[in-house]
């Protein structure tokens, strides 16, 4: 027997291997395991009375940073239903301590930011509790 037709089944089992590992990577987490980075992320989010008056510039730097560290884990969701809500949740604290306060854009101040982060919170929280 040829090497070649030795390797030819060795490099089968390595892109099958390859393959399943890679699917595996991309599975989503259970909501117990999901729940903690979600918790996590709200916790970071600082009460107005926190920011001040005018917002503190560095107060919302770090929430920024933190926000976007935490949001690589909070992306892949325990399900499909919770992804666009997630995102947007992510997408509206980003802009708000990026602009810090926001004056352009869907959200034209914190207290808008504010209620649309609640109220999106108040749908994913939903959406996880029925899933339970």
């Amino acid at each position: 027997m040829s090497v070649n037709r030795l390797r030819r089944p060795a490099a089968i089992a390595l892109v099958l291997l390859v393959a399943s590992l890679s699917a595996c990577s991309n599975s989503r987490p259970t909501v117990d395991e999901w729940l903690p980075l979600w918790d996590q992320a709200v916790a970071l989010i600082p009460s107005q009375a926190e920011l001040g008056d005018p917002p503190s510039e560095d107060l919302c730097e770090q929430v920024l940073v933190n926000l976007r560290e935490v949001s690589v884990d909070l992306a892949l969701t325990p399900e499909e239903t919770l992804d666009a809500a997630v995102d947007a949740w992510i997408g509206v604290a980003e802009q708000a301590f990026f602009e810090c306060p926001p004056e352009e854009g869907e959200i034209s101040n914190l207290d808008e930011a504010y209620e649309e982060m609640a109220q999106l919170q108040t749908e994913i929280d939903a959406l996880v509790a029925s899933q339970r």
